[in-house]
């Protein structure tokens, strides 16, 4: 799942901050049906423990970035935030 994610995240979408997040729930409900799993807005349960781990790949500089979560429904502790 993980890789799968890391490389769409990587694809240029018409619409990122709307397109993104809705392609990726219909991707993740294929999945739910192979892992035999939930997802939790970005994670799938089973892998919490470790996916709440997280860390941006790069340096955020957040004096500079004032960004606004998706429709405010993404938890902040989810890589979807």
């Amino acid at each position: 799942w993980e890789p799968h994610m890391q490389a769409y995240s990587k694809l240029s979408l018409t619409y990122p901050k709307k397109d993104k997040l809705v392609a990726i729930g219909a991707i993740t409900r294929k999945f739910e049906k192979l892992r035999g799993d939930h997802y939790l807005a970005g994670l799938f349960q089973g892998d919490l423990p470790q996916a709440l781990l997280w860390e941006p790949a790069s340096s955020i500089d957040y004096n500079k970035s004032k960004s606004k979560r998706i429709g405010g429904q993404t938890p902040s502790w989810s890589w979807a935030s």
